[in-house]
Order: structure tokens, then sequence, then C-alpha cells
């Protein structure tokens, strides 16, 4: 046999050692996949045994009936509110464009003034209290305008209405409160089917309920003209005399009922002292036994990423 020079055997043993150490210590960028492999094996483990936290659902009505009062509050008078100035006095066309403007107007502006102030009175004292007692005076300011007969005391019972009307403020915050990231999205997409149905129903009776008996002077007929809910006989003369206090004065009868199931079922306070996103420790240790799915630790030292399954 020939015999092998001392170089050729130095090297071979040299690959041999470096094919030991290798596969002893793997590098860097195979322990960083080995563990990412881990983290995507973890992961789709763990989407089966998702813990989605229930929403508290009468909870979240309520606060929706508190942000129905405000949307009644704040809409109904769309309909109405050229028919109103006119009644006082506007006749110009243009004049009574930019009253019934100024009017709408009053409310959502003051209630922006005023937003910050509801907030912080939110923390101080809860969330249950301070969106009973906003509802429950907007409501009253809100019929309280069917009774005006001026433009300028009109204004100032629409910013009034909009000062004490913290309610957009508040229900957002307890919604906050109540929900968490596995349901907040269903929990938030309850405001946009109260405000459609708000906005909707609250101009549409308040100007089928405006001139309830007639006497219309726009109308076919002028003072001659029948009214939508009463066309035979008026049952009173103030009916007459205040032709918008119906119509704005049913909002203060829906909000009875609203305010009185908020009341009974407005649980933010309560809620707001639990920890969010699990509704009970022992549904995640019937969920995930012995600990939760792959448990992973991520390093920034460049040990890798190291995964528990």
């Amino acid at each position: 046999t020939v015999q092998e020079s001392p170089l050729i055997l130095s090297g071979r043993r040299r690959r041999r050692q470096g094919t030991a150490m290798s596969v002893q210590s793997p590098s860097r960028g195979a322990r960083v996949m080995a563990g990412l492999k881990r983290v995507g094996s973890s992961l789709s483990l763990a989407s089966p045994h998702k813990v989605v936290t229930p929403l508290d659902w009468p909870c979240v009505i309520a606060i929706q009936c508190t942000s129905m009062i405000s949307i009644l509050s704040t809409t109904y008078v769309f309909s109405t509110a050229v028919f109103m100035v006119r009644a006082w006095g506007a006749t110009d066309e243009a004049k009574a464009a930019a009253h019934a403007g100024l009017m709408i107007a009053a409310k959502p502006a003051f209630s922006a003034i005023s937003s910050y102030w509801w907030g912080s009175a939110g923390d101080r004292l809860g969330f249950r209290g301070t969106l009973l007692v906003s509802s429950m005076v907007t409501a009253w300011l809100t019929a309280a305008l069917g009774l005006v007969t001026s433009f300028p005391a009109a204004v100032a019972v629409r910013a009034l209405s909009g000062l004490f009307d913290g309610v957009m403020t508040l229900t957002r915050s307890s919604m906050a409160k109540i929900s968490d990231k596995t349901n907040s999205a269903k929990a938030f997409s309850t405001f946009g089917v109260t405000y459609g149905l708000g906005s909707t129903i609250g101009p549409t009776l308040s100007a089928v309920l405006a001139y309830p008996c007639g006497g219309d002077p726009n109308a076919r007929g002028g003072d001659d003209a029948k009214g939508l809910v009463f066309p035979r006989q008026c049952p009173s003369r103030y009916a007459r005399e205040y032709p918008f206090a119906l119509s704005s004065g049913w909002v203060l009868v829906a909000a009875a009922f609203l305010w009185g199931y908020a009341y009974a079922f407005l649980r933010v306070d309560e809620a707001a002292g639990e920890p969010l996103g699990v509704e009970d420790k022992g549904d995640v240790e019937k969920a995930y036994p012995g600990g939760g799915p792959g448990d992973v630790e991520m390093t920034t030292r460049g040990d890798g990423v190291r995964g528990d399954d």
C-alpha cells in the first residue's frame, strides 16, 4: 500500500473533527430556524383552543340604550328645524336656513366643549352614574325644546343639551372597559347599528308628529290644513299653541324606557375591576392543561428562539 503523507492525514483529521463539532453544536442560523418552526407549530396548535371572552350582552345593550337617547336628541330636529324657525318669524328663506343650521349645530358644538369634562367625571365618579345622569338630563332638555317660542331660547336649550350630553364620550369608554381584544370588534360594531337606527327613527317620527292638529302655514290650506296625528279634532289648544311639543316630547317618552333598561343592566364599573382578556382562569387551564400551548421565549442575546411545547 502507498503510505499517505502526514499533510493528507492531518487534513482528513481536521475535517472529521469539524463535522463532529457541527453535529454537536449547530450554527446560530440553524438554532433560529428550529426555534421558529417550534413557534409556528405552537401557533397552529393554539388556534383551535383560542379563548374568546364572552360579551356581557345585557350590558352592551344598556350602553347602547343611553347612546340611543343621545342620538335621538341630536338628530330628531333635522326634519323640523326649518319649520320651527319659520314659526318663530324667520320668513326669509336664507334667514330660515341659517337659523335652522345654527340651532342644529348648537348641540354637537357644545357637546364637543364638554366631552373632556365628562370623560374625566367618568374616571373619577364612575361611568354608570355619569351615563345615567347625562342621558336623563339630555332627554328632559330635548323635550323642553318643543315648548320654546323664540329662536334665541331654542339655541340656548340646544346648547344646554350639548353641555349635559356626555353620552357619546362615556359610552365608548364604557364599552372599552367591558370588552377586550378578543371581542372588542363585535362590541364596538353595535355603535354603527345604534346610530343607523337612531338617525332614521328620530327625524322620521318628529316630522310625523309636528303640527299634530294641523295649522302648518307652509302646508296647503295654511291654518286650515289638517294634522296627521289629529286630523278631525284637536284634543287640546296647547297642541296648536306648541306645534312642536309632541315632535320633541316623544323623545322623552322613548328615553324613559331606554333609561329604565340601562338602569337595570348597566354594569360598567363592576366589569372595570376585573382583568380583561380572560373570562375565567379555569377556562384557560382547561383549554391548555399544563400551561399555554407553545410557551415561547424570545431572546435578544443572539441565542436564537426557544419554544417549549
